[in-house]
């Protein structure tokens, strides 16, 4: 890009993509790897260390760029989890290739894709569903830059990012659809005002096709050396085509395989992560449909609602469904929604009443805020929560009154500016909450809706403890064995680089390791008076059926849930202790004092 022709907006979207890579890598390893995401870590550690993978996820580029990390600069949960996180910061780039484009060309307007650029970036699904491996959000940024590079005629960076999004799971199937879908029936539906009304310039006489041969050549050409040579790691890796052929299946195998996750927690997740650009975009909706402002509007909010339409259906209709899948709808609520918010940027001098109103608007949304929070910490009578329901509703109406006067005082123009800016002020407070809970303050806990279920527990607290141990006796801070009867992904990713770390299914009495890990549920060892036992919280799980837990006014102020914990204990041989020794009793059970000769 020639630096001459840096402008303001193009300043402006490079922030906003610092700002989307930086909420993503921020602590990005502090939370440790679950069970899904530990089993396609453990497979790029395979391939960075040339070991066969006896099964392979339909995931080769998660695989073999993460392994390539691991190659370079060893295993970690922040590399484990690098590539969702670029890729998910790469999704604000679509504003830039928007504000690159000719006007003619151009998919929206300059504030609206600033807006977006910035929507994308904090948007809190987006962000935490880019924070933990496995998510949908590789296929999701590949194969929404593959589109717009599409549109604006770059075959060959086109082919590449779409070979990309091809290599990022069965999820890039479900984006296809939802983009092919989409496209059909926004075409048809042109075509059908076209012939209703050949006088409108805008279907009457379409700018002329740009796709000749030699553009899908290019492409193609392009595509298959992607897949054929980041998918085998440049013919190192021939797996990676086999991983990539069951990317149908694996996708298929979701329509007979259910998850635990009802629609109802889908949508309650998509509202009250994305308050902005749920409501603000049904505004727009409702703008670009019925208020009918020029005919470009009309056609661009039809667009808008057959994506969001069909991305909702087929998200949600997919049996298999998890809550990260929610970032096919978010990408087009976002979309309508910057369009929308794009009409209250102020275009001449800015009325001081609709600063005022603005700013009153915010304080009572966190006088509304805190009534809520007081209602969950009442320990009273319900006629106290009914008292305080009263004043929620009162201080709803106060807003809309304060609304009505400054129409009738000053102009309707200046009322509506204030109140939009009030209530986008709020909420945007609101989803400051939202992300910090959902990315870093219970980043992979199934609390925030947004994490693979079950949630990895004390995993950090477990590796010090082995750490302090294996310092303490063999000098080093891996070296120590260590037997585990917990064999899961998450365990043998906790475990890596432990060298003397075995698996089994039933421990041996005859057995005496540094380290023994069982289930805490399970009958412990025998020589129980040889050890020293510890119990930690490996998993954490949902314990609720519905959208919300019942008390769903404490898991949205506080997230207080009912949750069901699995645990562990990490067994010390009792000499690795000062004073300790090894008792010569043999048969006693844990818990239970050693048999007395």
């Amino acid at each position: 890009m020639n630096l001459r022709r840096i402008t303001f907006q193009h300043i402006l979207i490079t922030i906003a993509f610092l700002l989307g890579l930086v909420l993503r890598l921020v602590n990005l390893g502090t939370a440790p790897l679950s069970d899904s995401e530990a089993n396609l870590a453990l497979q790029a550690l395979q391939f960075s260390k040339g070991i066969p993978i006896a099964s392979i996820s339909p995931q080769p580029a998660y695989i073999v760029l993460t392994g390539t990390l691991f190659a370079l600069f060893g295993s970690s949960n922040f590399l484990a989890r690098f590539w969702p996180a670029i890729a998910g910061s790469l999704l604000v780039l679509f504003s830039l290739i928007v504000v690159l484009q000719s006007d003619r060309r151009r998919i929206v307007n300059l504030p609206t894709a600033l807006i977006l650029a910035f929507g994308l970036a904090a948007a809190s699904g987006l962000v935490a569903s880019s924070r933990f491996a496995g998510s949908p959000i590789m296929a999701l940024s590949f194969l929404i830059l593959a589109a717009a590079l599409f549109y604006t005629n770059q075959p060959i960076l086109a082919g590449f990012v779409g070979g990309l999004a091809l290599l990022s799971g069965p999820a890039v199937i479900t984006g296809s659809l939802i983009l092919i879908v989409t496209g059909l029936i926004v075409l048809l539906l042109d075509r059908i005002r076209a012939s209703q009304a050949d006088s409108d310039s805008l279907t009457a006489s379409p700018e002329p096709s740009r796709y000749n041969r030699t553009f899908f050549v290019q492409l193609l050409v392009t595509l298959a050396l992607t897949v054929l040579l980041v998918g085998t790691a440049l013919f190192r890796f021939p797996e990676g085509l086999a991983a990539w052929v069951d990317t149908f299946p694996a996708y298929l195998a979701g329509w007979t395989t259910p998850s635990a996750i009802p629609v109802s927690r889908m949508l309650v997740a998509l509202v009250l992560y994305q308050p902005i650009a749920v409501l603000f975009g049904l505004v727009g909706i409702v703008r670009g449909l019925f208020l009918k402002d020029n005919p470009s509007d009309s056609k661009f909010a039809r667009l808008s609602v057959v994506w969001i339409f069909i991305s909702l259906l087929l998200t949600l209709s997919y049996p298999g469904r998890q809550t990260a899948d929610l970032v096919w709808v978010i990408v087009p609520f976002w979309l309508i929604a910057a369009w929308e918010i794009s009409h209250y940027v102020p275009q001449g001098k800015i009325q001081t009443i609709s600063i005022i109103q603005a700013l009153l608007l915010i304080l009572l949304m966190g006088l509304f805020w805190y009534s809520l929070v007081s209602i969950n910490r009442l320990q009273s009578p319900d006629y106290d929560r009914l008292a305080r329901y009263v004043v929620m509703v009162g201080i709803l109406a106060l807003g809309a009154l304060i609304t009505v006067l400054i129409q009738l005082g000053w102009s309707w123009e200046a009322a509506r500016l204030g109140l939009a800016w009030g209530v986008m002020g709020g909420l945007i407070l609101y989803s400051i909450s939202m992300l910090w809970g959902a990315a870093y303050l219970r980043q992979n806990q199934p609390e925030v809706l947004w994490a693979p279920a079950p949630a990895t527990g004390q995993a950090n607290l477990i590796l010090s403890t082995l750490h302090d141990l294996s310092y303490w006796n063999t000098g080093r801070a891996e070296s120590i064995d260590i037997i585990s009867e917990v064999s899961n992904p998450a365990m043998r990713w906790l475990l890596r680089n432990y060298s003397n770390a075995h698996y089994t299914d039933r421990f041996s009495p005859t057995e005496l390791p540094s380290i023994l890990i069982t289930p805490q549920e399970q009958a412990a060892p025998a020589l129980t008076a040889s050890y020293r036992g510890q119990d930690f919280t490996w998993t954490i799980s949902p314990n609720w059926s519905g959208a919300l837990p019942s008390d769903y006014i404490g898991w949205l102020t506080f997230r207080t849930a009912p949750i069901t914990q699995q645990n562990i204990i990490l067994w010390a041989r009792s000499d690795l202790f000062p004073g300790g020794a090894i008792s010569q009793s043999s048969n006693t059970a844990p818990g239970e004092p050693p048999t007395q000769p």
